[in-house]
């Protein structure tokens, strides 16, 4: 089974899954069974993420791990792209995709996306605020952006499972008339692990939020900037989710405050202590 958009057919044509595996380009990612590449066709650049044969090894091993059905192949992410449409949340562009006949282990897919243009990953926008400053105004935008979008997606029953700043692209253009919450746009992507429910479980919910707070931990915030993201995530009511939601809180702070600790040897920075 292969899709392919139909506005991107004279670009792609009738390939089989085989032609999909055989397009080369520049090397993203590698893990295994799994390959992230960019490529250019048509003076528009895209990104194939091909999910090859797992084996038997990989599929019971995930299975044991987690005592759940392994999440393996591309379908999870074209289908979590999908959701994310119907939620109005910004994501990649599916250009095509596609799943071989075959069991759990011997299954091969592929996804393919258009490539973002004029983004930067707020992991990289972030890390020199501390160095060259950062317009405050501009700050309390990406915060907002970055709960609002995080909320979003969890009312709407989806958690990612590694939620980083990394995994959050702006695209802003200075040079815009507009104002700059309208020349402002944010996308989640990376979605091959999303998990889709009729609503999230606290310790998913935990995860995201304690992941995407560590990766925020060595960025120029203060307290207030913190309070903004706890009001926002919860509905614009600051006072009613410190209160009903305590719990949470205190198991995200505790979770981003662990990742740092393993990652980085030492005790997360003081305002987050």
């Amino acid at each position: 089974m292969v899709f392919v958009r139909e506005d991107l057919r004279d670009l792609f044509g009738e390939k089989t899954i085989d032609e999909f595996f055989a397009i080369e380009g520049k090397v993203y990612r590698d893990h295994a069974h799994r390959k992230t590449q960019r490529f250019e066709r048509g003076e528009r650049a895209f990104f194939i993420k091909k999910h090859d044969r797992a084996g038997w090894g990989e599929v019971v091993g995930q299975a044991l791990k987690t005592m759940k059905a392994p999440q393996l192949g591309a379908r999870y992410e074209w289908e979590a792209v999908e959701a994310f449409e119907k939620l109005g949340i910004p994501t990649v562009k599916v250009a095509a995709y596609g799943e071989s006949d075959g069991n759990a282990a011997s299954q091969r897919s592929f996804v393919l996306t258009e490539e973002l243009d004029g983004v930067t990953s707020l992991e990289d926008l972030c890390r020199h605020w501390s160095r060259d400053g950062v317009d405050e105004d501009f700050k309390r935008q990406v915060i907002n952006r970055v709960s609002d979008l995080t909320r979003r997606m969890h009312e709407g029953g989806i958690n990612h499972r590694d939620l980083y700043l990394c995994h959050y692209l702006l695209k802003y253009d200075q040079a815009d008339s507009g104002s700059m919450e309208d020349s402002m746009r944010l996308f989640i992507f990376d979605l091959h692990r999303a998990q889709m429910r009729e609503s999230v479980p606290m310790r998913w919910l935990v995860k995201d939020v304690g992941g995407l707070l560590f990766s925020a931990m060595d960025v120029e915030l203060t307290t207030r900037d913190l309070l903004r993201f706890v009001k926002q995530y919860g509905g614009g009511r600051l006072r009613q989710t410190l209160h009903h939601r305590r719990a949470f809180w205190q198991k995200v702070l505790r979770r981003a405050r662990r990742l740092y600790r393993k990652e980085h040897g030492r005790p997360a920075p003081q305002i987050w202590r």
